[in-house]
C-alpha cells in the first residue's frame, strides 16, 4: 500500500531485546495495518542473540514465523503473513544513524545500539532518529510483545483528528490493551498511581471487553498511559521533551505524564481500537515470575518517581518496603534483600547482578 501523503505521518517504534520472535509477529501485524501513511523504527538493544540478522531476514522474505492459531482465530486477525520483501535500511552499531541514506522508500528501519538503553534509551534512539527526518507527525511507542487490530491506527489518528476539531490537545494518548493469552479480558485502558504508597495498577484489569462500553464511550481519563501502546504528537515531543532514560525500566509514562501535566497537558485514553499484549514478555518476564532485573526497577523507581514528583508522600513510600521484605522473605528470595537494602540506601545506582 502507497502512503497517502494527505495522511499525518506516524512513526511507530519498537524497542527489542532478544526476543525477536515477538518483533515479527509485532511486525506481521503492523504491515496489515489500512493506515497508509507510517514508517517503523526498531531500535536493538544491543541483544545477546541474532535478533539482529532474523528481523532483516524476515524483511527480506527468508526468515518464516510462527502464529499462534488459537490467539488468531479467537480475535480474527489474519495470521497470513504480509508480503515480501518490505524496503529497509539497518544501522548496525558501528555506522552512524543519520538520515543520509534513506531515499525515502523504506518503510522499515533497524537500528543496532551499542548497549542496552533501556525501555525509554531505545525509544528515544528512534524518537530522535525520526526527529531528523522533518516529517513526522505522530509517534506511537508500541511494545515489540504487541499485536495490533488492522484498523488501530486508523482509528487512533481519526480520534485525534475529531478531538483537535473540538479544541482538545492532549499530551499522551493511550489505548487500552487486551491480554494476547485472554483476549477477550483487558490488562487495563491505562493506569492508576497511589502516592500514598508509589504503588500502580492497571484501570479495570480483568474485565471482559464487552462489558467497557457500559462503563465509558471511546475514551476514558486515567492517570497515566500504559506503555506498551501511546500515542504522542511531535508538538508534545517539542515541548515536554524525551522520556527520562534514568527510570530504565518501568515509571517512564507515568514520569511522562506528569511532566505534560506541569506543561497544562491532559493525558486521555482511546478504547475504540485493539491491541493485544503479552505483558510482561518484552522484558524476559513471561512466565508468571518477576524476575530480579524486574523487580529491581519496580522497587527502585518508586522511589525516584516520589522523589521527583510527589515528596511529601516519600516518608509514607519507604514505609511500605517495610512488607516487601517480608514478602521477600517468604518467599525464601534472600538474595533479594540484600538488593532491596542497597536500593534505599541508594535509589540512584543502576541494577548491576545476574538477570
Amino acid at each position: 500500500m502507497l502512503p497517502n501523503p494527505n495522511e499525518p505521518k506516524v512513526y511507530i517504534i519498537l524497542v527489542n531485546f532478544n526476543r525477536w520472535q515477538d518483533t515479527l509477529e509485532c511486525l506481521e501485524s503492523i504491515f496489515k495495518l489500512t493506515y497508509s501513511n507510517y514508517r517503523v523504527i526498531v531500535v536493538d538493544n544491543n541483544s545477546e542473540n541474532d535478533s539482529c540478522t532474523r528481523i532483516q531476514d524476515w524483511a527480506n522474505g527468508s526468515q518464516a514465523i510462527s502464529f499462534n492459531k488459537n490467539f488468531y482465530q479467537k480475535t480474527g486477525i489474519d495470521s497470513f503473513p504480509v508480503a515480501k520483501p518490505i524496503s529497509f535500511l539497518f544501522y548496525n552499531k558501528l555506522n552512524r544513524t543519520n538520515e543520509t541514506d534513506l531515499t525515502g522508500r523504506e518503510k522499515l528501519i533497524l537500528i543496532q545500539s551499542n548497549a542496552n538503553l533501556g525501555f525509554a534509551g531505545g525509544n528515544n534512539k528512534a524518537t530522535t532518529f525520526a526527529l531528523h527526518q522533518g516529517d513526522a507527525d505522530y509517534f506511537w511507542y508500541l511494545n515489540n510483545d504487541t499485536v495490533v487490530n488492522k484498523e488501530a491506527l486508523t482509528r487512533i489518528i481519526n480520534f485525534i483528528k475529531k478531538e483537535e476539531l473540538v479544541g482538545k490537545n492532549y499530551g499522551i494518548i493511550g489505548t487500552k490493551l487486551l491480554f494476547y493469552e485472554q483476549p477477550e479480558l483487558l490488562q487495563g485502558i491505562g493506569g492508576n498511581y497511589n502516592k500514598w504508597s508509589g504503588l500502580t495498577s492497571h484501570v479495570l484489569e480483568n474485565t471482559n471487553d464487552k462489558s467497557l462500553k457500559s462503563i465509558y464511550s471511546e475514551k476514558a481519563v486515567v492517570d497515566y498511559p500504559i506503555g506498551a501502546s501511546m500515542v504522542v504528537t511531535k508538538a508534545f515531543i517539542e515541548e515536554v521533551g524525551l522520556m527520562e532514560e534514568d527510570y530504565f525500566l518501568y515509571f517512564e509514562e507515568l514520569d511522562w505524564t506528569q511532566r505534560a501535566h506541569k506543561k497544562g497537558l491532559s493525558i486521555i485514553s482511546f478504547l475504540n481500537c485493539k491491541v493485544y499484549h503479552k505483558e510482561s514478555a518484552s522484558i524476559g518476564n513471561s512466565t508468571g515470575k518477576k524476575s530480579k532485573i524486574a523487580d529491581f526497577y519496580n522497587l527502585r523507581n518508586r522511589i525516584l518517581i516520589s522523589q521527583r514528583f510527589f515528596k511529601p508522600y516519600l516518608p509514607l513510600v519507604y514505609l511500605g518496603y517495610i512488607p516487601v521484605i517480608f514478602n521477600r522473605l517468604k518467599r525464601k528470595q534472600l538474595n533479594r534483600i540484600k538488593m532491596i537494602i542497597g536500593i534505599l540506601w541508594n535509589p540512584y545506582q543502576h541494577y548491576r547482578g545476574s538477570k
